[in-house]
């Protein structure tokens, strides 16, 4: 990411200056081509500074002085020197996460500081680490800005089995992407979980319908996309129910069943 600093215009040169003590006539450090930033001195009243390489002994460099010096007028009359500090605004977005888990079904809560808003995220992506689509988040247009989708930035995702999963999130503010993954552990192996093994779900992939039989009675079934939308729900009060699936747009997607000894979920797809 890089910060552009702009020193006020007019003057006939600009030097520009590191310095951790927060005074440029104290120890000073000039900043040379050979140094970072790219954009040093000379008539350029804009400076460069990559937020990589935005480091002055070992602190975030906070603040930047330039050397102002103005045109003389009068032959053997020096020019004037004046100096300005100029802070640095911090743009670099902080993702960070939480997730609550429900068996299978889990929902991931965004905690990226959101509180300054020059490092307000305007782009969030969500990957599952399931081999499932990815989910986008862009900050809507500011005159659309009470249509904010805040689901996309908080989802909620279903998975189709018990295992590890690397999950990354991906904030973004005007190109700068940042990331964090954390690895979550899923396990659906306890009392009250019906064993997978007692359901049958035919034909799997699916066309027009998906049969599922079971050995316990089934109270309601639920099915999700792969971003976790709720896109079907029945009552079924019995072993044997039948979904019509004419109508789903092909892809993967969970099914979710209550049962008299519990829940389990199952992944189907529909070609």
């Amino acid at each position: 990411n890089i910060v552009e600093v702009v020193a006020p215009a007019g003057f006939a040169a600009y030097q520009w200056y590191i310095n951790p003590s927060n005074n440029p006539d104290l120890a000073a450090v000039a900043i040379t081509a050979n140094e970072i930033p790219a954009i040093y001195s000379g008539t350029n009243d804009t400076l460069f500074v990559t937020q990589e390489s935005n480091i002055m002994q070992g602190q975030p460099l906070q603040h930047v002085f330039v050397k102002l010096t103005s045109a003389s007028t009068t032959v053997g009359v020096p020019a004037c020197i004046s100096y300005q500090s100029i802070d640095i605004t911090d743009t670099k977005p902080r993702p960070d996460f939480t997730y609550q888990d429900s068996l299978l079904d889990v929902t991931f809560i965004n905690n990226t500081d959101e509180s300054v808003s020059s490092r307000r995220p305007d782009y969030y992506k969500w990957e599952f680490g399931d081999n499932t689509p990815d989910v986008e988040w862009n900050a809507p247009p500011p005159e659309l800005w009470w249509y904010d989708n805040d689901t996309l930035k908080s989802p909620t995702h279903i998975y189709a089995a018990d295992g590890t999963y690397d999950v990354t999130l991906t904030a973004g503010k005007n190109g700068c992407m940042q990331t964090i993954t954390k690895t979550i552990a899923l396990e659906t192996n306890s009392i009250g979980n019906v064993d997978i093994d007692n359901f049958t779900f035919y034909p799997n992939p699916a066309t027009k319908e998906l049969n599922i039989d079971c050995s316990a009675k089934i109270e309601a079934i639920e099915v999700f996309n792969t971003t976790g939308q709720q896109i079907y729900v029945s009552k079924v009060n019995d072993k044997n129910t039948t979904i019509d699936v004419s109508n789903f747009t092909k892809g993967n997607y969970v099914a979710k069943l209550y049962t008299d000894n519990g829940i389990t979920t199952k992944k189907f797809v529909v070609e």
